[in-house]
């Protein structure tokens, strides 16, 4: 997919600057600040074990390359998102990374909340030993990482965050309603959770072989309106669709205020 990047999605980008549009969602004025980046261990090892750990042992293998094959593809999508994102997320919000991997997409949100925090969880541990090294090489301190399978995140994520956002790891979920329901839980009342995903029928037929013969652990991409139509099902008070680049989107939920 990388042509496809360097062709339609990186140009795309750069003649579409103004952000997209999102309508009927109401988002934090204030966030909760920062909590698990206080703690003398930033990185928490996986607590109990997961049937789905066998789906990210690839992943394990090739942490430490994993960023160079897939960032040509989701820097793009992603400085697209932050286009729209940044006026809408206070400085002091707590975030969630949902399916963080190496920690690209987490560090550069961490600079967004300069007193706040992002919390990136994901399976495979070796992938977060990598975020956290990035992010301390870095200097970034505001950041925290917690093993867990997202189908089952550990009870005190419960109500502590914001916003979550999920950046092209929604189809490596196995239960995807599952994990909808569990960012949803993991979100304050009025929390916002935004996933980024290959969507558009059109792309999704044409990235589908790709990513069946190169993507360790993909299980299959999901059009907006069927992520939509999840988030729903998981108890989203609110849902809205955003458009970012060609063929792709981001579906953005609200949980329901107090």
């Amino acid at each position: 997919m990388w042509w496809y990047s360097a062709c339609v999605l990186n140009p795309a980008r750069l003649a579409t600057r103004a952000a997209a549009p999102v309508d009927g969602i109401l988002w934090p004025r204030a966030g909760r600040g920062p909590l698990f980046s206080t703690r003398p261990d930033r990185v928490v090892p996986l607590r109990h074990p997961s049937p789905n750990a066998e789906l990210v042992r690839e992943f394990d293998r090739m942490a430490r390359s994993y960023e160079r094959y897939v960032l040509p593809f989701t820097a793009p999508v992603w400085h697209r998102a932050l286009t729209l994102l940044r006026d809408r997320i206070p400085a002091d919000a707590r975030i969630l990374d949902v399916g963080c991997g190496p920690g690209a997409e987490l560090r550069m949100a961490a600079r967004l909340v300069p007193s706040g925090e992002v919390v990136g969880v994901d399976l495979a541990g070796e992938m977060l030993e990598v975020a956290a090294h990035e992010a301390d090489r870095r200097g970034i301190r505001n950041v925290a990482f917690v093993q867990a399978d997202v189908c089952a995140l550990p009870a005190e994520l419960s109500g502590a965050f914001d916003i979550a956002y999920a950046c092209f790891s929604h189809h490596h979920f196995p239960d995807p309603l599952a994990a909808c329901r569990e960012v949803l839980r993991a979100l304050a009342p009025g929390g916002v959770y935004c996933v980024i995903d290959v969507g558009r029928e059109w792309l999704r037929r044409l990235a589908t072989p790709i990513a069946r013969a190169g993507d360790p652990g993909w299980i299959g991409f999901a059009t907006p309106t069927r992520i939509a139509g999840l988030l729903r099902a998981a108890g989203a008070h609110e849902v809205a669709v955003a458009p970012l680049l060609p063929g792709i989107d981001m579906v953005i939920a609200r949980t329901k205020p107090h």
